[in-house]
């Protein structure tokens, strides 16, 4: 599936002729401000059909085009980010567009009051989201973040409209007070003078916010196209950059590694469980050690992998197998041992 995905990309569609990908379902929601029925994609996690945990949601405007290059780039960064629903919003030209007046458009109504509680409503969502948008939809997202800061939990604008300069007028108004509102990370690719100028004074403007509440970066060797991809990895590794457990904290066994997902929660207001592929790690070198301490600790582990991943304990069987197999033979037959005792049907239980 990941391969296809970015095959797809790399030849910008893929063939006529070929079964559709499967990356996005299809929804149509009735809008009441909109007067029609508008088109939204929803790509969930490959997790979350096998539990009940929630997730967090990243909401991506253009999503007719841009959803695709969103769930690829999220690809990329597995293990490093937490699993996300992505809700791509179908948007035309000029609903993007700023409203005239103060009262908003009725797309943007559309996405904060209908879209929103829809999603909430049908979906397990963490409390916690971002609105990312690209070209004229990044202008839209500042758009929000200046009239809606809080709407989100993070603002995602690449390489967002500026030539028109109404978020210059806004943001380099005397006395415009850009605190109280959720962070906001703007990129600006290869565009011209005309774009990079007036997304410069922003940026200069805003980096007096506090630390982590505004984030720029300009990518000039993008493409306006090929940005999507780099400006979401730095716009999530800067929104997550606490995520990932340190080398220290996964020394630091499975104490340290529950303290630091227990610490994301506090941050986040969500966390998720720790990857099996860490568990399996860390199973592999309690197994393997010559110190009867870390030996100790082989057990609970295997006995909080059952409890958290609700599944047979045959990803444990294959690291134990690969222990056998591999020269580590005292390693392998000590978690042999261990699992066998959790579950004597175990197939490898009764073969030496």
């Amino acid at each position: 599936m990941k391969y296809l995905l970015f095959l797809c990309l790399s030849l910008s569609t893929c063939l006529g002729h070929s079964e559709p990908l499967s990356y996005a379902q299809r929804v149509d929601i009735d809008s009441t401000v909109l007067a029609e029925k508008r088109s939204i994609q929803i790509s969930l996690p490959e997790s979350y059909s096998s539990g009940k945990r929630s997730y967090p949601v990243i909401y991506v405007l253009h999503g007719q085009w841009d959803t695709l290059p969103a769930v690829a780039t999220l690809s990329m960064l597995e293990n490093l980010m937490p699993d996300f629903i992505v809700v791509g919003i179908e948007g035309r030209g000029p609903e993007l567009k700023p409203a005239e007046s103060e009262e908003r458009s009725p797309f943007y109504q559309f996405v904060l009051n209908e879209l929103l509680p829809y999603v909430k409503d049908n979906y397990r969502t963490a409390p916690f989201s971002i609105l990312s948008g690209h070209s004229n939809a990044g202008r839209f997202t500042v758009d929000m973040w200046l009239h809606d800061g809080k709407a989100f939990n993070g603002f995602y604008a690449f390489s967002p409209s500026l030539d028109d300069g109404y978020l210059n007028q806004l943001i380099m108004a005397e006395g415009f007070d850009a605190s109280g509102r959720s962070p906001l990370t703007l990129t600006m690719a290869d565009e011209g003078e005309h774009m990079l100028s007036p997304f410069q004074e922003i940026s200069k403007k805003l980096a007096a916010l506090p630390k982590g509440t505004f984030n720029s970066k300009h990518f000039p060797e993008e493409s306006h196209s090929t940005t999507r991809h780099a400006s979401l990895r730095f716009a999530l590794s800067k929104s997550f950059s606490a995520w990932n457990p340190s080398t220290e904290v996964k020394k630091g066994g499975l104490e340290s590694l529950q303290a630091h997902y227990n610490g994301l929660l506090e941050k986040y207001g969500f966390t998720e469980d720790i990857p099996m592929e860490t568990l399996q790690r860390l199973a592999a070198s309690y197994a393997i050690s010559e110190e009867a301490d870390k030996q100790a600790k082989l057990q609970p582990v295997l006995n909080y992998f059952v409890k958290q991943q609700g599944h047979s304990l045959e990803p444990m069987v294959e690291i134990a197998q690969f222990l056998l197999a591999n020269n580590y033979q005292q390693g392998g037959e000590r978690m042999r041992a261990l699992l066998c005792q959790m579950d004597s049907k175990i197939e490898f239980c009764g073969a030496k």
